[in-house]
Parts: C-alpha cells; sequence; structure tokens
C-alpha cells in the first residue's frame, strides 16, 4: 500500500468524505435537540394561552414528548463530542477547544 503523492495539490479540510459526514452528523443532532426542544416550548406556551379541551390536547403532547426532549440530546450528545473528537483530532485543535472535557463530563453523566 503506498502513502499519499507528497506533491499532490492539497483540499480543503471539508471536502474529505468523512469529514463532511462528521460535520453533517453533529449539525443534525443540535438542530434536531432544538427542534425538539422549541417544539416543547410552544406546547407549553399553548397550555398557557388556551383553556379546555384543547388545553388538554397540548398538555398531552408535552407530556408525551418531555421524555424524548429529555433524552435525544444527551444521548446523542455524546455521539455528537465523539464525533467531533474524531474530526479535529489534528492539528492540535483539541488544545484550543475543550472537546475531550465536554465528552468526559457527557460520559460520566450519561453512566450516572
Amino acid at each position: 500500500m503506498k502513502g499519499q503523492d507528497p506533491n499532490a495539490p492539497q483540499t480543503l479540510i471539508i471536502n474529505h468524505p468523512d469529514v463532511r459526514r462528521m460535520l453533517l452528523f453533529q449539525k443534525s443532532i443540535v438542530e434536531g435537540s432544538l427542534a425538539l426542544i422549541m417544539q416543547g416550548a410552544k406546547y407549553a406556551d399553548m397550555i398557557h394561552t388556551t383553556e379546555g379541551e384543547e388545553q388538554d390536547r397540548y398538555q398531552l403532547l408535552l407530556d408525551f414528548l418531555t421524555p424524548v426532549i429529555k433524552t435525544f440530546p444527551t444521548e446523542y450528545g455524546v455521539q455528537s463530542v465523539s464525533s467531533s473528537l474524531q474530526c479535529f483530532g489534528g492539528g492540535g485543535l483539541l488544545r484550543r477547544f475543550s472537546a475531550r472535557a465536554s465528552l468526559s463530563r457527557y460520559s460520566h453523566h450519561h453512566h450516572l
């Protein structure tokens, strides 16, 4: 197996398929988590601004969604931080950004 040609033109890191996949994975987790939280906040607001049967419906939706809102960012946050360690592991970026400390914190809370 031969190494890469040192004379080949260099490309931006974002052009590497694995890096792009990891970055998009992290982005989807963050955006999905925010969407869940915002939907829950909408239901909570609707509970305070409606009455009767409609209020009960929003309460039921919020009761159903709350465990998902609490669990999804926690479970997938660990995978997102782990992916960032893989993605930004080179070039000393881990010293500038505390991804390793974040993974340690997430892992600690995740296993409690």
